[in-house]
């Protein structure tokens, strides 16, 4: 069994583009679980009106929690789970038709050689768009993204490279992410983590299957990095929360693996050089 997870929020503006493409997905094998977060636009009429177009395959819970955010969101809906592998949806990407399938045919793959009791990860890239879906580049280009320079645990804590709606999880992967630590701040960085410390297999598809929409009043965005002196004075003018971020990053990681506030510091600043 697979199942979609997808937490909402006011996200009216853009989720039918979402609920479409999933609709128009060349693999069917899956269920849609939805979790909203205590919308007060349009969301949940729009999950009303699509629940007949799914024919039986979308279920929206409801567990009388609200404004939990993103993250804990996600957590709900990955504990309360059965299945046998997951995916995780953002309200306002658009995943292109084959996504399912190439997620589906990688981790097919890395079970057969690693096996099924191995927690693992399949994920890939992103196309970054704007709002009106105009193409930006691929998120490791905007982002300067290198996974090469961060395949331990420790390194893997200072910078997530695992895009939670680019991810395909199976169950032993799911058992080593639960519950999520109490300072944990996103999901898809929790089970990155969590799978590498446990020795797990993280693997990359090979493809972007995604359009990832950046609107403005993204929970969590591609901000771009460049190479200029703007860019970087502009981090330093913000050094204040550049520094709140990283210590609660660390606190994150330490919830997960052993480290030290100076050790994943010089793993922020290394990786921050040679990328």
């Amino acid at each position: 069994m697979t199942e979609v997870l997808l937490s909402t929020y006011n996200g009216a503006k853009y989720l039918p583009q979402q609920l479409d493409s999933l609709l128009q997905q060349t693999d069917s094998d899956w269920t849609l679980v939805v979790r909203d977060d205590g919308s007060t636009d349009g969301t949940l009429a729009v999950l009303q009106q699509y629940q007949a177009q799914f024919g039986g395959r979308m279920r929206v819970v409801e567990d009388g929690q609200k404004h939990l955010g993103s993250m804990r969101s996600f957590e709900r809906l990955l504990a309360g789970s059965q299945a046998d592998y997951c995916l995780f949806a953002d309200q306002d990407d658009v995943w292109l038709k084959d996504k399912i399938k190439h997620a589906r045919a990688c981790m097919t793959a890395c079970e057969a050689e690693t096996g099924k009791e191995n927690p693992t990860i399949v994920y890939s890239d992103l196309t970054v768009t704007d709002e009106n879906q105009t193409v930006l580049g691929t998120y490791r280009e905007w982002v300067r993204l290198r996974p090469d320079l961060l395949q331990t645990p420790q390194k893997m804590a200072v910078n997530n490279y695992v895009t939670g709606c680019t991810m395909m999880i199976n169950r032993a992967a799911i058992e080593v992410s639960l519950p999520f630590g109490e300072h944990a701040l996103i999901h898809d960085a929790v089970i990155g983590l969590a799978v590498c410390a446990a020795g797990g297999r993280i693997e990359d598809i090979g493809r972007s299957d995604i359009l990832y929409r950046q609107h403005g009043d993204n929970t969590v965005g591609a901000i771009e990095v460049r190479s200029g002196g703007a860019y970087w004075w502009k981090k330093v003018k913000g050094i204040g929360t550049v520094c709140r971020q990283q210590y609660a990053n660390y606190r994150q990681a330490r919830d997960i693996i052993p480290t030290s506030l100076l050790g994943f510091l010089y793993n922020r600043c290394n990786y921050l050089w040679k990328r």
